[in-house]
């Protein structure tokens, strides 16, 4: 398991774990409470937009054979990130900075013409459907808004785009 991964179900049981504490000490001084809320809440956020981060790039080194779904799900993805990213600067004054690792050594934006075994690109796809399936859990936790909808719902949109795209996804034949 990723550890990325591992630390949004941490936040995600965090941030469950603080609201009932929250929900139970709510007369003990309530200004603490919530900036401390907010800050888990915050961290959860920065936590999923990496993750979709990821997940955008595993989409987008794939090759681009996958009849436009590849590109639908790369394009919901974007769109679920921004979404996300619009509710935390509507709130808070400084910029994102989440950094995403490159998750595979052989690309380079220089690269970009390299052809690589169907295999590997098909697993790029299937790793960012995973990516995204997780987040699809998480994004639960976060408080419901317009934002979190919307990025609820680009998500779902591009889990479904995945498992297209593995679906129409050529079919290579070994040669004999």
């Amino acid at each position: 398991m990723r550890s990325s991964t591992k630390t949004l179900w941490i936040l995600a049981s965090v941030l469950l774990a603080g609201v009932a504490t929250f929900a139970t000490s709510a007369s003990e001084g309530g200004k603490d409470e919530k900036k401390a809320k907010k800050k888990i809440v915050n961290l959860l956020t920065h936590e999923i937009i990496g993750e979709l981060r990821a997940a955008h790039k595993y989409l987008e080194m794939a090759n681009h054979d996958y009849k436009g779904h590849r590109a639908k799900a790369s394009h919901e993805i974007s769109d679920a990130i921004k979404a996300l990213e619009e509710h935390h600067h509507a709130h808070h004054k400084t910029k994102l900075n989440v950094t995403v690792p490159h998750p595979h050594p052989l690309h380079h934006h220089h690269l970009k013409a390299i052809k690589e075994p169907q295999a590997l690109s098909d697993m790029q796809v299937k790793i960012a459907g995973d990516i995204a399936r997780t987040v699809q859990a998480h994004i639960t936790a976060l408080p419901n808004n317009k934002h979190t909808t919307a990025a609820a719902r680009h998500v779902t949109d591009a889990i479904v785009e995945v498992q297209i795209a593995l679906v129409v996804s050529p079919i290579v034949t070994p040669k004999k």
